[in-house]
Formats: C-alpha cells, structure tokens, sequence
C-alpha cells in the first residue's frame, strides 16, 4: 500500500466517522528520519495515534498504533538504539542506522530497515482511544486492497 493511498483513507475515514463518533482530530506528523531521534524531542513524546513504517518506495510495510506509550516510545520499541555509520563508504558515511531491528523475518527487509532506508510517517489522533479503531480499519483497507503490511503479522 502506497503511504499517499493510506492518508487518503485515512482522511476519509475520518470524515465518516465523526458524525457518529463526534469530533476526531487527524493531524499528520512530518516524523521523516531524524526528526523523533531525540528521545526527549518534542515531536512525538506525549503524542499518540498511528504510525507507518515506509520504504524509499513509498511502500508502507508497518502500520502500528501508540494509544498507551506515546508515539516516540512505540517507534523506539521497533528501532532500539540506531548508530551512525563512521567506517562505511564515503556516500554512507553519517548515515543513521538500525543495526537492533530484529522484527522482521524477511532478510531482505530487515537489512532495509538495518541501513536506515525507511522513513516514518505518523498521525496524531484525538481523542488518543480512537488509535486503535482507526489502525484496525486502515490495516483491513490494506488487506481488502490486497496489499497487507509485510511486517504487520496480524489485524489488531
């Protein structure tokens, strides 16, 4: 599923939902590398909603929700501690990597996501309880579509 695919849905969804539901607030997040890797930042911490993973393709290969932890403490139970390449070549020298990830059963995409090739998209959601209503039918849309995330094991 194309991450642009998904915001649209996303937005639609949301459009449906809110005269049953009553106000729900979507905001995206610009989280592309870098951005959340300070712990303390303030740009996912004491945040929630839903998160993707997403290739250099745009390809979303994870959709996850923060509606417990904050989005930064979700996104850093997936990349563990990244380190920035100092012995590589010259065009990877600087390059944060994810040497930790483990979650991935393909090898191919585990050693992706290692050399940091993904960037991360996040939408806030208010209130925080609608996160899992909204991971739940954004990921069966992507079922439906035939293009479930290939690190998503589940529904939910």
């Amino acid at each position: 599923m194309n991450i642009e695919t998904l915001e649209k849905f996303l937005f639609q969804l949301q459009e449906t939902l809110e005269p049953i539901f009553g106000k729900i607030e979507i905001s995206p997040i610009d989280t592309i590398k870098g951005a959340w890797l300070d712990r303390d930042g303030e740009v996912l911490v004491e945040r929630f909603g839903i998160y993707c993973f997403v290739l250099e393709d745009l390809e979303v290969v994870y959709i996850g929700k923060a509606d417990e932890s904050s989005l930064a403490g979700r996104i850093w139970s997936h990349v563990k501690t990244p380190s920035v390449e100092r012995e590589a070549s010259p065009d990877r020298q600087g390059i944060v990597v994810y040497p930790s990830i483990d979650w991935s059963e393909d090898e191919y995409l585990a050693n992706t996501l290692r050399r940091g090739e993904f960037s991360l998209r996040a939408f806030e959601i208010k209130p925080k309880h609608y996160s899992s209503l909204f991971e739940v039918a954004v990921q069966i849309f992507c079922k439906d579509q035939g293009s479930f995330p290939a690190l998503n094991r589940r529904i939910g």
